[in-house]
């Protein structure tokens, strides 16, 4: 799935846009992080519209995600590899948000947020809410306006 991913996104973005997705974000504080998930860049044009949104409102976010930033799900749920799936979620999702110490993270994937919420729930306390892109954007409908 990753070289398909980076293949398709390849072929439908601009190198610094390329780029902003791919490349690890340095870690700093920001008030949100916006995860893409690891297979959101089969639709670019979704991504780069939300963060054109955030951009507006003056959001300041890091950008996390990309096909070696996976949740854990498939994994876990779909290939049955409980310690594979911990090990994603855990390094690659949790341990990676808190380095930006944000408020909330947002997240754009209904896999990616049920997944969290269930892992999350009585599992692991996190210094930041989990919510989803649209969850965020409803709270400030009134600045979209």
């Amino acid at each position: 799935m990753s070289r398909a991913v980076k293949i398709m996104a390849g072929m439908q973005l601009l190198p610094d846009e390329f780029k902003r997705v791919f490349s690890p974000p340095r870690e700093r504080k920001a008030d949100l992080v916006f995860y893409l998930g690891c297979n959101a860049l089969r639709t670019p044009h979704l991504l780069f519209n939300s963060m054109a949104v955030l951009d507006a409102l003056g959001a300041d976010y890091a950008v996390v995600g990309g096909p070696s930033s996976c949740c854990g799900v498939i994994a876990t749920k779909w290939e049955g590899r409980i310690e594979i799936g911990e090990r994603d979620t855990n390094n690659t999702m949790i341990n990676r948000f808190n380095g930006f110490r944000p408020d909330k993270v947002l997240n754009r994937c209904p896999t990616c947020q049920l997944h969290l919420d269930e892992t999350l729930s009585g599992y692991r306390s996190t210094n930041y809410e989990l919510d989803h892109l649209t969850e965020y954007l409803v709270a400030n409908i009134s600045t979209l306006r």
